[in-house]
Order: C-alpha cells, then sequence, then structure tokens
C-alpha cells in the first residue's frame, strides 16, 4: 500500500510507518499555498494521505487519482477540503478523541498557572534572583471555588470540566449542542448557560470548540469588554478563534489579568504577531495535544484506520464524511 505523508516542518513520524507501507513524504508550506506540480506527480497513485497539520485542497484530491482516504493525525479537520473530498469519492477520517485527555491536561495546567503565576516565578529563579521570584506569589490566587468557563463541552472540554471539579472550581459551560455530556455536566455539576454569562462571571474561560465561519473571531473585543475583570483566557482549539489584536489589547489596558494561547492565526506565527512580547501571556507552540506516549498510540490508531479501509475495505472509525463511504467502496 502506497501512502503520501504530508507533514509540516520536519517529518517526526517517517521512522514510524508499517516497513510493508511505501511512503511518499510530502513536506507542505505552514500556510494555504498550492503544492508544486512534483508534489502532485508523486501522490497520483497512492492509496491515503497521512497528514499532521498540513493543508488537504481541491488540488491534492484533483492530483490523487487513486485516493482511496485521507487520515488526520489528531482531531482536527478545519484544514481538510471535505466537501472537495466528498465529491471525489475520498473518505476522511480523523483520529477522533485519543488526544483529548492530553489537551485536557494542558489546558488545566495553563488555568492553574495562571490562577497561581507559577510561571512568573520560574523565571525569576532561573535568572537567580530569589527575591524577585516571590513577586508574583502576591498576585497569586486561589483555585478552589474561582468559576472555569468552558466554551465547547465535548471530548476535551468535559474533560477539562471533570479535572476543574477535582480542584473544587465551579464550572459553567456552553456548546451548541444542548445535550452534549450532559451525563458528565450532571456528575461534577458543572451548569450549561449562554456565552454571555460566561464571559461576565467567569474567573478563568478555556476554548474548547470547532474552528468553522461561526467561530472565527468569536472572541473579541465585545467579549473582552464584556469578561470580568481580572478574568484568564485560555485557548488550545485552534486559531482564529480569538481575535489576536482585541487579545493583545484587553491585555495592554489590564482588562485581563493574563492568558494563555497554543494556537494562532498563522503558524508559526509572523514576527509582527500583535500576542508576541504581550505582558502576562503564555505562548507555546500548538503542543497540547503532544506528547511521548500519545504520538505512538495516535499513530498506530491512524496506521490502523488506513489498513482497515483503504487495505481491507471494512468501515474506518472517525469517518468526517460519511456519504463518500455510500457512494465508493475501495478498489481491493
Amino acid at each position: 500500500m502506497k501512502i503520501a505523508y504530508f507533514y509540516k516542518g520536519k517529518p517526526e513520524s517517517l521512522a514510524l510507518f508499517p516497513k510493508d507501507f511505501s511512503v511518499v513524504p510530502i513536506a507542505t508550506p505552514f500556510d494555504n499555498s498550492p503544492y508544486s506540480e512534483e508534489q502532485m506527480g508523486q501522490i497520483g497513485d497512492c492509496d491515503a494521505i497521512y497528514v499532521t497539520g498540513s493543508y488537504i485542497t481541491e488540488q491534492v484530491f484533483n492530483a490523487g487519482k487513486k485516493l482511496k482516504m485521507v487520515q488526520t493525525a489528531g482531531a482536527g479537520f478545519d484544514k481538510l477540503a471535505l466537501d472537495v473530498a466528498t465529491r471525489c469519492g475520498v473518505v476522511c477520517c480523523n483520529n477522533g478523541d485519543l488526544n483529548s485527555s492530553r489537551v485536557a491536561d494542558f489546558a488545566m495546567m495553563m488555568a492553574l498557572n495562571l490562577l497561581r503565576q507559577a510561571f512568573p516565578t520560574v523565571q525569576y529563579m532561573n535568572a537567580g534572583d530569589w527575591a524577585g521570584s516571590r513577586i508574583p506569589a502576591l498576585q497569586a490566587l486561589e483555585v478552589e471555588d474561582k468559576t472555569l468557563g468552558i466554551i465547547g463541552f465535548g471530548n476535551i472540554g468535559s474533560k477539562v470540566g471533570k479535572r476543574a471539579q477535582a480542584f473544587d472550581m465551579k464550572v459553567i459551560y456552553n456548546d451548541i449542542r444542548k445535550d452534549v455530556n450532559k451525563n458528565v455536566a450532571s456528575q461534577i455539576g458543572a451548569r450549561l448557560v449562554e456565552k454571555e454569562e460566561i464571559y461576565r462571571t467567569a474567573d478563568v474561560i478555556t476554548i474548547h470548540t470547532l474552528f468553522n465561519e461561526s467561530t472565527r473571531g468569536m472572541i473579541g473585543a465585545r467579549e473582552f469588554a464584556m469578561m470580568k475583570p481580572g478574568a484568564f483566557l485560555i485557548c488550545t482549539a485552534r486559531g482564529n478563534i480569538v481575535d489576536e489584536p482585541a487579545l493583545r489589547q484587553a491585555l495592554d489596558e489590564g482588562r485581563l489579568a493574563g492568558a494563555a494561547i497554543d494556537v494562532f492565526s498563522t503558524e508559526p506565527p509572523a514576527s509582527n504577531n500583535p500576542l508576541l512580547g504581550a505582558k502576562n501571556l503564555y505562548l507555546t507552540p500548538h503542543i497540547a495535544g503532544k506528547g511521548k506516549e500519545g504520538v505512538q498510540k495516535s499513530f498506530d490508531a491512524a496506521m490502523n484506520n488506513i489498513r482497515c479501509y483503504a487495505g481491507q475495505g471494512k468501515t474506518p472509525n472517525n469517518v468526517l464524511n460519511t456519504a463518500a463511504l455510500q457512494t465508493t467502496a475501495p478498489s481491493l
């Protein structure tokens, strides 16, 4: 079976592919620039694509004449042209919620660090400033009884709620799917509220919703103006959900006490990104779902899914465009 491996940066997973797979590495730009004719010529006879954050566009589907499926490394699929894939009869799958616990851990870690001011203390200590390292402790807040507002209560958001409940935080949440994870909400005493109540009352707001046109710029100047003075914001979802210039302004003006951002409008962020150099802001390079143990687990699941459909013609897991399953079947 021949697999095209689309990656950005370094081909970190190349050595992990099973020996019986013929792998075609395709180095891709970080933006949505067109691929070269040479690259597209390499995928003409590939059975499947394994993609780690690259754009899979109409150009790719037109070039992949024998493509049966596209498998993403993680849960996100906002860079897949799903409508085109369906039209071409190519099944697209993500990796479900395999990284949801890792992202939930990361978001909770950031909430704790923002409230307890751990990172600034570490920075002072690393610089050898004992006296300075004690200053952030004067701004540290209790975690117990603080209100955590979760926007998006799916696999990740509900797990963040469980973790927060263990720290005796009050949990409120919003999701367009009113019934999503109601059992979890009941177990931890979380309340479903409108987003406006989250903005007005939450001490910490964490974003775990999908990125699409309805969530583009969802957190902007209007929402920051509504937020409780001294609140913190965390986003490990996708860039462009948070309006970056508006966030920088809210931090500069002190309307937010701090924020933690793992995702950006363009990745890596451009040198003129307004978030770079902002005060009280923790920036990380889209790593919330990464981890030594998790990478292998997620990769193995992806390879098994490719074998299942592209290799054996069986229905795969986590299909994103079920209409493609109904119109085509792999030629075995």
